[in-house]
């Protein structure tokens, strides 16, 4: 995610939530998707794209999500999240394992409604987190909107990549065509 942020980002103050995590936190996203994305490039534009998303509990109950991504002038977003329900812990621990990149890892609370799952970095502005939020959802839609919330006096960048998913038919084939 470093390489979409700018030199120059216009920032908003935020305060991190806090909240608690439930064992079925994440039963609103098994199931198919397509996806709209957008993602921020360097300049602060962003870039759109398409594709699917297929949520599942893999062979030793993790929730994975695996997406596939086509985004137009920019690189795909391909890869799978892991979601581990930590029960010793009472948290989700979070895997991002992205096609040709390194992966990432978090933690996920639940707080009005929505899902919100934190990344920590660091980057040329300073220390962060991101914090990937999952809103409005229903039994056939929801939002994804990742944001940039810098220790620095709690300055946040909006939509360094976001979707909207809707619920499809299960496809033929959960293959990503974009993996070569």
């Amino acid at each position: 995610m470093t390489k979409m942020l700018a030199a120059g980002c216009t920032l908003v103050m935020a305060t991190l939530p806090a909240g608690a995590a439930t064992p079925t936190d994440y039963q609103f996203k098994l199931g198919h998707w397509q996806i709209e994305a957008k993602a921020m490039q360097a300049d602060q534009t962003h870039v759109s794209g398409s594709g699917t998303g297929h949520v599942y509990r893999n062979s030793v109950g993790v929730i994975q999500d695996d997406l596939c991504i086509d985004m137009a002038q920019s690189a795909d977003a391909v890869g799978s999240t892991l979601r581990t329900w930590d029960p010793v812990k009472q948290l989700w621990q979070i895997t991002w394992v992205p096609f040709g990149s390194p992966s990432g890892t978090g933690t996920a609370i639940a707080q009005a409604g929505s899902v919100i799952e934190s990344f920590p970095g660091q980057d040329q502005h300073g220390t962060y987190v991101d914090q990937m939020r999952f809103t409005s959802h229903s039994p056939d839609h929801y939002v994804a909107n990742l944001i940039r919330i810098y220790d620095n006096g709690g300055f946040q960048l909006d939509c360094i990549w976001c979707y909207e998913a809707k619920r499809v038919a299960a496809p033929k084939s959960t293959a990503c065509a974009l993996v070569p």
